[in-house]
């Protein structure tokens, strides 16, 4: 076997130098790949505190009379805080709080007051996103005696009203019923989207006799069953109108006082227990 020709001082120096060279990298590179695993972008980050906030925070907005401009601004601010906002223009049963300049007999409050939801004043969101979170929202709650917006009108105290019974009660405020509808397409839809958000069903018309209640507009065709059989049955036969006034009226009015005139005498002989 030959022997190994030893290496020259140059060469040895060379190979040392390129050793301490190549383990200096390597600590550089571990280094490096340490310092990055403890940063992160301020946009990344934020947008997972975001993320969070939202799947913490079960509020669900849908806001109404409210122009669009302000929409806007209140949609983004909402988000901002870790809620949702809910972009419908109809009634959304999921939705937790409604947001309204004024309390109107529009369909989303009709059925933000049948489904016991929290109405506020859009300054909510302000004073929130002032502070960063939500704050309690009786001060600012459509009715609510702790607030500015008590006012003494049956419609505006309606929001506070009904979200006490229905919480107090765990009930609708059509809970119970079982309706049919006698109304235009048009009507119907949005009848059938209140009564729902109450609590109450829908029947079709060849189920009027298991049905408890009978909405019919004024004028809207021929009632399919002789009255006789309706009211010894107790069914109510209301005017669509009822439905709004049972909601903001205080207090609510007597459906059996209501009945459409031409069927009251024949509900009043003829119905059970009355």
């Amino acid at each position: 076997r030959e022997p190994e020709i030893p290496l020259s001082r140059s060469e040895t120096e060379s190979q040392d130098d390129y050793a301490r060279n190549s383990l200096f990298k390597e600590r550089v590179v571990e280094s490096s790949q340490q310092c990055s695993v403890g940063w992160e972008d301020p946009t990344e980050q934020q947008e997972k505190a975001r993320l969070k906030r939202l799947s913490e925070c079960n509020k669900k907005f849908i806001l109404t009379s409210v122009n669009s401009s302000e929409r806007q601004k209140y949609e983004n601010a909402i988000e901002k805080l870790g809620a949702q906002v809910l972009r419908s223009a109809i009634f959304c049963e999921d939705v937790t709080h409604v947001l309204m300049h004024q309390p109107s007999r529009s369909e989303k409050y009709l059925c933000s007051l049948a489904s016991g939801k929290w109405i506020l004043h859009p300054s909510y969101i302000d004073d929130c996103l002032e502070e960063n979170c939500f704050l309690p929202e009786d001060k600012y709650e459509w009715g609510n005696p702790l607030s500015d917006l008590s006012l003494s009108t049956p419609l505006h105290g309606a929001g506070y009203r009904w979200r006490s019974k229905i919480r107090s009660s765990r009930a609708g405020a059509f809970s119970g019923m079982k309706a049919v509808l006698m109304t235009s397409d048009n009507r119907y839809q949005a009848l059938l989207r209140l009564i729902q958000a109450g609590g109450g069903m829908i029947l079709d018309k060849k189920d009027l006799l298991q049905s408890t209640h009978c909405i019919i507009d004024h004028g809207y065709g021929n009632i399919p069953v002789p009255l006789n059989e309706l009211a010894v049955k107790g069914i109510l036969l209301l005017p669509a109108l009822f439905l709004a006034d049972f909601l903001i009226k205080d207090p609510s009015p007597d459906p059996k006082k209501c009945l459409i005139p031409e069927y009251q005498a024949f509900y009043n002989r003829l119905a059970p227990n009355t």
